[in-house]
């Protein structure tokens, strides 16, 4: 009898100190036009909820890629909240944009009621207000390096909120460490972005710009690279 107490004694505290993670999905404008579906990697620990989203735009594909991934990511804490193919119909027709949708990256923060871009971004915005992110990565691409020219973001970091200026600044430093080319952070300033209107909702948002004229292959481990960085940086990873 004093064997199996201690045998049950054992499981108990062996499923106390490593609790199994739990992987549940969940739809963003379910049995609609724009429908779209994510899902959360909760590891049964305390710890940040980082939210990541990709596919805003349907011909940034690095990001997508990346995202869906995550799903066998083991985390030591905390939860991950990913929508890898938000503008779903975009995706599918390989365009930035949809023109009888419009940019779904100028329709934050939506309407209830309205186009179906519009509704979309409602959508994914409360659906972050319920999730209540400590982080918020959104990835994207861009055809060109960072430089002065309009849609030359690739390589960089953009973020809104002045507060998050040393988290940025730690993980670009990271982030240049032997590479040749170094990573450089922008401040947002369109208003009717993901990245502007969610920083108005007080989350702190990194959207990251990889290059479309990378390879691939070398595209989507950047994005991963950005994601494992962060993640390493909250004690996630």
């Amino acid at each position: 009898m004093k064997k199996l107490k201690w045998i049950i004694l054992f499981i108990v505290l062996f499923l106390f100190l490593h609790p199994k993670k739990t992987i549940d999905h969940f739809f963003i404008e379910e049995n609609k036009a724009t429908e779209t579906i994510g899902f959360i990697i909760d590891s049964q620990r305390p710890g940040p909820t980082v939210y990541i989203i990709a596919g805003i735009h349907g011909n940034e594909i690095s990001g997508v890629l990346a995202s869906s991934h995550l799903e066998s990511l083991k985390i030591k804490k905390g939860r991950l909240v990913i929508l890898p193919e938000a503008n779903k119909r975009a995706l599918e027709d390989e365009k930035r944009t949809i023109p009888s949708l419009g940019d779904l990256n100028r329709a934050f923060p939506g309407v209830k009621k309205g186009r179906d871009v519009a509704e979309l971004a409602f959508a994914i915005s409360r659906h972050i207000d319920i999730m209540k992110p400590d982080i918020i990565l959104d990835l994207h691409e861009s055809k060109h390096h960072n430089t002065n020219e309009v849609y030359a973001l690739g390589h960089s970091i953009i973020f809104a909120d002045f507060e998050a200026v040393t988290i940025v600044e730690d993980i670009i430093k990271i982030m240049n460490k032997k590479i040749k080319d170094p990573y450089v952070y922008f401040l947002e300033e369109k208003e009717g972005t993901f990245n502007w209107e969610m920083t108005n909702r007080d989350y702190t948002v990194l959207t990251f710009e990889g290059t479309v004229g990378e390879s691939i292959d070398n595209r989507i481990k950047e994005q991963e690279n950005f994601i494992r960085i962060v993640l390493n940086y909250l004690g996630m990873f």
